[in-house]
Parts: C-alpha cells; sequence; structure tokens
C-alpha cells in the first residue's frame, strides 16, 4: 500500500517536471519498485518453509506418541498400526486423507518441534503434538554424531534462504541431516534412498550428491562430490 501511495504522489510531481526530471524520476520508480519486487520475492521462498524436527513426537498429556519425518514437501507418520503420507497443500500445511473412511487430515507446522493436527472444517479443534526431548527414544548412535548431524542440517537450511534457486535441493539435505541425527542407522538408509528417488527427479547432474557430508556414498550411489 506505500508503494502504491508513493507512486500516486510521485505521479502528481511528474506532471511538473522537465522532459530530463521526468526520465530521472520514471528510472528511479521503476528501480525502486522493482528492488522491492526481488525482495518480496526473496523473502516468500527464503522463509515460507519449516521443515519439522525427525523423530519421535508427544501429545501433551504423555499418553501417545508418533514418530515423524520429511520428505520431498510430505511429512510421513508413523504410528504404531500404520503409516500415512502427508502432501503439502502450501503454508506449512499438510494433507492426508484416510483411503479406508475418506475422513481428511491436516498438518500444521508451527515450528520444527510442534506439529498441530486437525480436520479441514473444524480448524480450531487442534491435536499439540511435541518433538520428544528424550533422544533416547530416537536411536542415533552418540551424542556426539547428533549435534553434527543436527549443525549440518542448519547449515543446509541457511542454504535454502542464501541459494534460492535450489531450495529443494538444500530442503532434502536439510531433511536428510535431520534424519541421521535422530533416526537408527537402518531406517536412515530406507528414508534415505526413498529420499534419494525423489531428490534425483530435480537435479541435472543426478550423480552428484548435494549433500555428501549427510547421504553416504553407498546410499547415493555411484560418483559422490559436494557442490
Amino acid at each position: 500500500m506505500l508503494l502504491v501511495d508513493t507512486m500516486l504522489v510521485n505521479k502528481q510531481l511528474f506532471k511538473n517536471r522537465s522532459p530530463s526530471n521526468r526520465a530521472f524520476l520514471f528510472n528511479f520508480n521503476m528501480k525502486k519498485l522493482l528492488f522491492i519486487s526481488i525482495l518480496s520475492a526473496f523473502t516468500l521462498s527464503a522463509f515460507a518453509q519449516k521443515i519439522p524436527a525427525f523423530g519421535v513426537y508427544t501429545t501433551s498429556d504423555g499418553n501417545y506418541s508418533i514418530k515423524i519425518s520429511w520428505m520431498a514437501n510430505a511429512i510421513i507418520v508413523t504410528e504404531p498400526n500404520k503409516v500415512s503420507d502427508f502432501k503439502s497443500v502450501g503454508n506449512n500445511i499438510y494433507a492426508y486423507t484416510n483411503p479406508v473412511n475418506g475422513i481428511a487430515y491436516r498438518i500444521e507446522v508451527v515450528d520444527e518441534a510442534t506439529l498441530a493436527f486437525f480436520k479441514p472444517q473444524t480448524p480450531t479443534n487442534r491435536t499439540i503434538v511435541l518433538y520428544s526431548k528424550d533422544k533416547s527414544e530416537i536411536g542415533y548412535a552418540n551424542k556426539e554424531e547428533y549435534s553434527k548431524y543436527i549443525e549440518r542440517a542448519n547449515f543446509y537450511k541457511d542454504q535454502m534462504r542464501i541459494d534460492s534457486k535450489d531450495a529443494q535441493s538444500w530442503a532434502f539435505c536439510a531433511a536428510a541431516a535431520y534424519a541421521r541425527a535422530t533416526y537408527s542407522k537402518e531406517d536412515f538408509e530406507k528414508y534415505a534412498k526413498s529420499a534419494r528417488d525423489s531428490v534425483k527427479l530435480i537435479l541435472i547432474n543426478k550423480e552428484k550428491c548435494p549433500c555428501a557430508d549427510v547421504i553416504p556414498l553407498e546410499v547415493w550411489g555411484k560418483k559422490k562430490v559436494s557442490k
């Protein structure tokens, strides 16, 4: 709105300017508009997507726990009796419809440690689950390895903001690093192989791993080279 108001004022001033001043004012406004457009686009791409931490989430009463992972714009929810694949619908909301009874569910990623489950017809009636602080439930190898891969996850999240043109690749790397920090070796390899097949669809050089420090050679396959 501020931009529109500014341009209206400049339009009035434009009438009283000499031809050379008009050209200068026109170029100045175009540059200002271009700058604001680029800044807005960068802000949206850099900060819109939130990636949940991988691992065990528990309801506030402590009575129910689930395992969460993120892959190719989907949240995988593993419960004791089923696995559900919630697909991104934008604005950090993920959707799933039970194929048996047709009931629709949604997840909102509130932040990287908080998820809200709800039905689309009653969006304010939510069940909150929180990332478990008891890392022994999750099965990572040791504290040093956990810290190392959480650091790598944060690094790749920063890369999403710095290098927005490759944001999908960096999101995959951040998710893989979270998985390596919080999953058992077997569960991580299963996740990484499945995610690898998805991310290779968007890569030009499919033999070049975008995060060789996170994905082992035997998981990625063939030549392993970092960007």
